[in-house]
């Protein structure tokens, strides 16, 4: 018989600007082992920034960690972005920071972006806004995902703010990402009737 193992691939660190600042490496995997989780998946939005501090914590909580970035389209569509190796996941952050707008994140309207080490203590912040659409469109960023070796999944499919189905109103024909991620507030039966 085959074992479920629960796994969770839509976790922020402290980078992110919707993150609180106590989401460090050591509390975001003390979390995940404590609540049996198998495979976790950390991704900041619009950089792997700290990618490598995750991956170093990792051996001492018993976690598989998948590492990445959670993209924003062009069309404003949120697409996760998963690697095995923090220099993969580096690899694409260096190309998704090049598409940012250059614009610097601005602390009082979207909080801090905490860059960590694997113990969780702050080493510096990121001063782009993270916060915002890359120019790059959606099936594009599938395929550079790919490309550069990561699972694609549309995060939160089904949600109102940057959900695909809510966005662009369908699921483009063309679009071949590997898994496609539900918000806790609809089912898989709903969303295939969308």
């Amino acid at each position: 018989m085959t074992e479920r193992v629960p796994i969770d691939l839509h976790v922020h660190t402290a980078l992110s600007p919707c993150a609180s600042a106590e989401m460090t490496p050591p509390s975001i995997l003390l979390s995940a082992e404590r609540r049996r989780i198998g495979v976790l998946g950390v991704v900041d939005h619009n950089t792997a920034g700290n990618a490598r501090a995750v991956m170093e914590a990792a051996p001492a909580f018993g976690v598989r960690v998948l590492v990445g970035l959670e993209i924003e389209s062009v069309e404003g569509v949120h697409v996760l972005a998963l690697f095995d190796s923090a220099d993969a996941a580096m690899a694409l952050d260096t190309v998704i920071g090049e598409c940012l707008p250059p614009r610097p994140n601005r602390i009082e309207a979207f909080g801090e972006q905490y860059l960590l080490d694997p113990l969780g203590e702050i080493i510096g912040e990121d001063p782009r806004l993270l916060a915002a659409a890359v120019d790059l469109g959606l099936e594009a960023i599938v395929e550079l995902i790919g490309r550069y070796g990561g699972l694609s999944i549309p995060a939160h499919i089904d949600r109102r703010a940057n959900g695909l189905l809510p966005t662009l109103g369908f699921i483009p024909s063309g679009l071949s990402s590997d898994l496609w991620e539900l918000s806790p507030h609809t089912t898989p039966d709903a969303a295939r009737e969308t």
